[in-house]
């Protein structure tokens, strides 16, 4: 009998600390997010792109979440400074590393659809510069985030 209740009160101590370690761990990576939503301006014929918010202010370690509104056609994001953009960055979702020519890296989505999601985690503090722009490359916006 007492080796059965030295088992149980071992037990009973191994599953608190590991709720423990769960709990602090939930709280530790719980993250902040921003949401960049971009809408199509001209009705039918996409005339424009607007970013909203046009400058996202986010602290160190936000996942930004960039969503397409924009009925009329697929968008991609682009970050001209791609290597610096992918060495900030962490848990990217359908973001690559792009070699364009050779000279110019990008770091840059593919095809986004209507109501769909992109999204960076930022880790290090800057200012990052990013354009978003049609399929048919037409049209072009762009937008700025500032991690402090």
């Amino acid at each position: 009998m007492l080796k059965s209740r030295k088992f149980f009160v071992v037990g009973l101590v191994l599953m608190m600390a590991a709720g423990l370690v769960l709990g602090i761990q939930g709280n530790v990576c719980a993250q902040d997010a921003k949401l960049v939503k971009i809408h199509g301006v001209g009705g039918d014929t996409l005339k424009g792109f607007f970013i909203d918010p046009e400058v996202t202010y986010a602290k160190k370690n936000t996942i930004i979440v960039w969503l397409d509104g924009v009925a009329q056609q697929d968008i991609k994001i682009e970050f001209a400074d791609g290597k610096k953009c992918k060495s900030v960055t962490a848990y990217q979702s359908d973001f690559n590393l792009v070699d364009l020519d050779k000279e110019r890296w990008c770091y840059v989505t593919s095809w986004v659809s209507f109501a769909g999601t992109s999204s960076l985690q930022f880790t290090e503090v800057g200012e990052y510069s990013y354009k978003v722009i049609s399929k048919d490359e037409k049209v072009i916006a762009t937008g700025k985030l500032i991690v402090e």
